[in-house]
């Protein structure tokens, strides 16, 4: 007999990938009509994945067969890419080989400054095309990221799909941000797959992944990091800012979107899994459970530049958060293949109490067994570790989400989180933060209330104190002092 779902959101467990903009390129691949069928075919040889570069390391193996889209000096695309520079730029052909030589490099991220593999910049299609997950993720079956990106859209109520907003985005551009030389240079050295495929996409129509799961119970509370995350997605896409904002930045802020929906989802996901599976062997009210468990998770983390390094440290609480919720995910799923009368979450979803209704229900089939699920519940939260297996993966991908990546070529502004020696603090980098509180405007040159971009971190999970915001938001540029204003202090948008 099959295991029921016992999952609150339908999320599949993630795997860290190294390079945040590899999400945009998964979006993009998503969109691909003939999707996993189609054979990655580059150069005459055939490969499991694609990475846009890869280097050579001594005494090093991948498991699967990785394919380059770098244009090396010897072969076709590289001259091609000369040539049309050459052409746009009016360059004379060593120019115009040395301008090809900086679009090529300057177009590259790296994941750090020992990383085997890199992407291109997914300014465009075809450049988001030119890799794939599997080719990053150096395995054959990574876990699918466009898929839990789209389940994410959809439990923050995002209407259509989050792939299909990105490529609106892109595709509608009115001609700003992406200099036509550019556009047009990505496309002559793109190996013949990535334009097969971008024309592929093009023509096609390819819907939202079926069967997401929608929780009424969700939908219902006005604070969450995946309403968040609809919310922010959909500006970003289809209010305007792609035409106001340079291609690189755009990309940038819409990676730095994605990244941190990724990071603040899955905690969001493994706090509720451990209230909730918890409440199976309380006698607290339902109602106070579910209420408690959402209050608590707008205040996971503390932002507070007052207070001293070693109380600002974050780093034990992803980790136990990580490790007691995996640990309660698990237990979930012994007692379901025990006792398969316990009712899965999602038969819950069309209720707007349906997580309190759960509890109930739950509670009743457990009750003649219940010393033994306290013996369980205590031996499984005694055992458990974000060290190993699953929850190795969460944590992982939590954690560097979050954090700000040491790329080897500059400082990564748009982490959350920086470390200080063992200890790690919500110290965003800059275009973090310029990042979440333009989009909490309307639109573009639109202002918002400081009270918005409070209720948006409280939806990702963080207590901010209002001093240290507003300090940052001056030193930035986005707000200007008021003694009276507090919460109704002007935030104004960088574009």
């Amino acid at each position: 007999m099959a295991i029921a779902d016992m999952s609150f959101l339908g999320l599949n467990r993630p795997q860290y990938i190294p390079i945040p903009e590899l999400q945009l390129a998964a979006l993009a691949w998503s969109l691909d009509p003939k999707g996993s069928a189609r054979n990655l075919v580059i150069g005459g040889g055939r490969f499991d994945g694609i990475a846009y570069r890869q280097k050579e390391i001594a005494g090093s193996r991948s498991a699967v067969n990785i394919g380059s889209t770098w244009p090396k000096e010897s072969i076709e695309e590289k001259n091609r890419l000369a040539k049309a520079l050459e052409r746009s730029l009016q360059l004379n052909p060593q120019k115009a080989s040395d301008a090809a030589d900086v679009v090529l490099g300057e177009i590259e991220v790296i994941a750090s400054h020992g990383s085997r593999r890199s992407v291109a910049s997914p300014m465009t299609l075809e450049a988001a095309l030119l890799q794939d997950v599997v080719g990053i993720a150096g395995t054959k079956n990574p876990p699918g990221l466009a898929m839990i990106i789209e389940q994410f859209f959809a439990l923050g109520g995002g209407q259509d799909s989050a792939a299909r907003r990105w490529l609106s985005a892109v595709e509608g551009a009115k001609g700003g941000g992406v200099p036509a030389w550019l556009d047009e240079g990505v496309k002559t050295f793109a190996p013949e797959l990535v334009c097969e495929v971008a024309a592929s996409i093009r023509s096609g129509s390819k819907d939202r992944p079926p069967n997401l799961r929608t929780p009424v119970w969700l939908a219902a509370r006005p604070i969450s990091p995946f309403r968040w995350f609809a919310q922010a997605w959909t500006r970003l896409c289809c209010d305007g800012w792609i035409d106001r904002m340079p291609r690189r930045r755009w990309t940038d802020w819409a990676t730095c979107v994605l990244r941190t929906a990724l990071a603040s989802g899955y905690l969001f996901e493994m706090h509720l899994t451990q209230r909730l599976a918890l409440a199976l062997i309380q006698k607290t009210d339902p109602a106070d459970v579910v209420r408690s468990a959402f209050e608590d998770a707008e205040r996971i983390f503390a932002w507070d530049a007052r207070r001293s390094v070693s109380g600002r440290d974050v780093g034990p609480i992803m980790g136990n958060i990580t490790a007691t919720g995996s640990a309660c995910r698990n237990l979930l799923a012994e007692l379901q293949k025990a006792n398969p009368e316990l009712p899965s979450p999602g038969k819950y979803d069309d209720q707007s109490d349906g997580l309190e209704r759960w509890i109930v229900d739950a509670r009743q089939v457990i009750a003649p067994i219940i010393d033994d699920v306290q013996r369980k519940a205590a031996s499984a939260l005694d055992s458990a570790t974000y060290k190993s297996g699953t929850a190795k993966n969460v944590h992982e991908t939590i954690r560097y989400s979050f954090l700000g990546r040491d790329a080897g070529q500059s400082v990564d502004l748009y982490g959350l989180l920086s470390t200080r020696g063992r200890y790690s603090l919500v110290d965003p980098g800059q275009e973090w933060l310029v990042t979440v509180a333009s989009l909490t405007s309307i639109s573009p040159s639109e202002p918002a209330r400081l009270a918005t971009l409070i209720g948006d971190l409280r939806s990702l999970g963080i207590a901010v104190h209002m001093q240290t915001l507003v300090s940052q938001l001056e030193a930035y540029g986005l707000a200007r002092s008021s003694h009276d204003a507090d919460e109704a202090i002007e935030i104004q948008p960088a574009f």
